[in-house]
C-alpha cells in the first residue's frame, strides 16, 4: 500500500492533477475473487483531497439504475488488448442500462465458449449517468468484461446494493 497513490484532476496519465497516497484499501468483506461478486472497495487517501473546478466528489445512486438510461464510463483501460497499449487521455465510452437479466442471459451465451483474457485496466472505474435535473451520479464500479467480446456487456459492481456500506467506511 505505502507505494500505491491515485491521481485527482486531470485528464492525462503522464502529467497533471495531484497525487494522493493510500492510506488503506477496505474490500468488502464478502469479495468473492473466484467469480468477482461483490468487487468493490473502499480507498482511503493520506490527507484530506482538494476539491476545486476539476475535483468534486460525486453522489452515489441509492436506489437501482433505471433501464435503457445513457451513462458514461470513463478510464484509461488498454486501447489494443493485444499490445496491451495504454492511452495517455482519458477514454470515454457511452452506452444505455439493461436488466440484470438481460446482461445474464448475454453473458452466459459468452461464457459458455472459451473467454478472452478479461482484464482491460479499467477495473475500478467509475460508471456515471445524469438525472433528471442533470446531477451526475456514480451508479456502478467497474468489475469485469468480456475485452474480445464487443457485443457483451461489461459487468459493474452497482452501488445502490451496497450504499449503505459505503456510507458506513467512509464516515
Amino acid at each position: 500500500m505505502k507505494d500505491m497513490s491515485i491521481v485527482v484532476g486531470s485528464h492525462t496519465l503522464n502529467i497533471g492533477g495531484d497525487r494522493y497516497k493510500i492510506k488503506k484499501l477496505v474490500p468488502y468483506e464478502k469479495y468473492d475473487n473466484n467469480y468477482l461478486k461483490n468487487d468493490i472497495a473502499v480507498i482511503q487517501v493520506n490527507g484530506k483531497i482538494k476539491y476545486s473546478d476539476k475535483v468534486q466528489p460525486i453522489e452515489l445512486l441509492k436506489e437501482m439504475a433505471p433501464i435503457g438510461k445513457k451513462c458514461l464510463l470513463t478510464g484509461w483501460g488498454h486501447v489494443d488488448y493485444k499490445k496491451k497499449t495504454v492511452p495517455n487521455n482519458l477514454q470515454m465510452l457511452e452506452f444505455e442500462t439493461i436488466s440484470n437479466d438481460d446482461c445474464t442471459k448475454q453473458l452466459n451465451a459468452r461464457l459458455s465458449q472459451n473467454m478472452c483474457p478479461s482484464n482491460n485496466g479499467d477495473s475500478g472505474g467509475p460508471l456515471v449517468i445524469q438525472d433528471d435535473k442533470n446531477k451526475t451520479l456514480q451508479i456502478g464500479v467497474v468489475s469485469w468484461i468480456v475485452p474480445c467480446g464487443k457485443d457483451f456487456p461489461d459487468v459493474f459492481a452497482s452501488v445502490h446494493g451496497f450504499h449503505d456500506w459505503i456510507q458506513s467506511k467512509i464516515k
